[in-house]
């Protein structure tokens, strides 16, 4: 449940001592698990499809989902603008299949500016 991340919220920046008890699978009756509604929830199947290309699609992904999400919650963009950013931004990378590191801080700098400017034209 949402106790401990709520409390942790609520409470930042300091911690106290919950009163959740540790979740012990052991002693649970059941768990379910169903598909994921990636219609509804778009950006696990972006995420996905991220993950699928590998290379450098996934820091693609997370640069432009992290400045996308940041432009909504400043109220710059409307919430389904994020995953158009997104995914524009997937399409207009050229990817890495073997980046390198310093090819990461390269493609999410570059990811980062590219969504920002778009931002701007929106």
């Amino acid at each position: 449940d949402m106790r401990l991340p709520i409390q942790y919220a609520l409470t930042y920046p300091e911690r106290f001592e919950g009163n959740a008890s540790k979740l012990d699978f052991w002693n649970m009756q059941n768990l379910t698990f169903e598909k994921p509604d990636t219609d509804t929830f778009r950006g696990l199947a972006i995420a996905y499809a991220a993950g699928r290309q590998g290379g450098s699609m996934p820091c693609v992904m997370n640069a432009a989902n992290e400045v996308a999400v940041e432009a909504f919650l400043n109220k710059e963009i409307g919430f389904l603008d994020i995953y158009k950013l997104i995914e524009d931004s997937m399409e207009q990378h050229k990817l890495l299949t073997a980046p390198t590191l310093d090819d990461l801080f390269a493609v999410d700098a570059e990811v980062r500016k590219y969504v920002k400017e778009q931002i701007t034209n929106l």
